[in-house]
């Protein structure tokens, strides 16, 4: 995203942060943990605009963890100031209020991105994701 926003002379930070909500595959964590969010918060001011980007906006949980967390540090984002953007939405399926303001699918089927290798066998890795097989195979 940074890349985009510097093409079109904005001037930008990003800081990714880490959040998991899934054990295995459609099986949520009871706590959600968030990484890397020590960077964010050193940078962030209360009232600077946020764009927060994630893959895909199922439960919603992870963004709401994010968000609290936020809060709890006096960095409450004001609606108007923070956006969020994900590629795909599963409205079906969020348990909260959160609503991406960016999205550019939805679908209420589990999704398998191409980084994705957790959970594969190595015979799924190899017959659908060829590139990848070829590197990690190599000794």
């Amino acid at each position: 995203m940074h890349e985009y926003f510097d093409y079109r002379g904005v001037e930008s930070q990003h800081h990714p942060v880490k959040i998991s909500s899934y054990n295995e595959i459609n099986e949520q964590k009871k706590q959600i943990s968030i990484k890397g969010l020590s960077d964010l918060l050193d940078t962030i001011k209360f009232g600077e605009k946020i764009l927060i980007v994630d893959d895909v906006l199922d439960t919603g949980r992870s963004l709401d963890a994010l968000l609290r967390e936020l809060g709890n540090k006096n960095i409450a984002p004001q609606p108007q100031r923070c956006k969020i953007a994900c590629p795909w939405y599963k409205p079906t399926r969020n348990l909260t209020s959160i609503q991406p303001d960016f999205y550019l699918r939805t679908t209420h089927n589990w999704l398998v991105f191409p980084h994705e290798l957790k959970g594969l066998s190595a015979k799924e890795i190899s017959l659908n994701k060829t590139s990848i097989s070829k590197i990690i195979t190599q000794k």
